[in-house]
């Protein structure tokens, strides 16, 4: 997973251990994400186009974008991970 982050909107990019894209049709992700003043906040990624998921972020942050995400499939996790990138204002 690839998580941008550019202004209101946060999108995963699902690729596979070789870098291609992976079809995001049936997976979603939820994000615990720091908020201004330490405080955490859910986020909720739905598809949003053939390999990509998408969330709306409805809240101020300082900084970094920093964010554990777990993804999910029908059959249950796929996994999760951590991120701390710089957002595009």
């Amino acid at each position: 997973m690839e998580l941008t982050v550019r202004g209101a909107e946060a999108t995963l990019t699902i690729l596979d251990d070789k870098e291609q894209p992976v079809d995001a049709t049936g997976i979603g992700a939820t994000a615990v994400v720091l908020a201004r003043g330490n405080e955490r906040r859910t986020v909720e990624f739905r598809h949003a186009g053939a390999n990509r998921l998408g969330a709306k972020v409805d809240f101020p942050f300082e900084g970094k974008f920093r964010a554990t995400v777990a993804l999910r499939g029908p059959s249950g996790s796929l996994g999760s991970a951590r991120y701390s990138v710089d957002p595009v204002r």
